[in-house]
């Protein structure tokens, strides 16, 4: 820990300085993590071809080319937990309820009353 006995002797103006370019520091630091985005880093949503993709997993099917169904449930999955993400960081309310669990994960009708 820093306390002023285990600062060298220096002059105030010194001292002004250094504590300045500590606080820019942390400014510019600060800044830069502001504008990280833990989602974009969990949740990388692309396409392949003709089809979107979350985290590497196809969305969807074609006659023409056959995404097997075990891919497109955890696609799906992958889904269900980032909305679930959304609903919980957000002021958001979905009229579903989401059981994000992988490829059998679940989506249930939710009644307000």
């Amino acid at each position: 820990s820093l306390s002023p006995s285990s600062l060298p002797s220096s002059s105030p103006q010194e001292q002004r300085a250094s504590v300045k370019s500590l606080a820019e520091h942390c400014t510019t630091q600060l800044e830069a993590t502001s504008q990280m985005n833990a989602a974009n880093d969990c949740f990388y949503i692309w396409h392949a071809g003709p089809f979107g993709t979350i985290n590497g997993f196809r969305l969807g099917r074609l006659p023409v080319e056959t995404v097997e169904w075990h891919e497109i449930n955890a696609a799906l999955g992958q889904v269900a937990l980032l909305l679930e993400t959304i609903e919980n960081e957000t002021p958001l309310q979905l009229s579903l309820t989401l059981l994000p669990l992988g490829s059998y994960s679940q989506v249930i009708k939710t009644v307000f009353s």
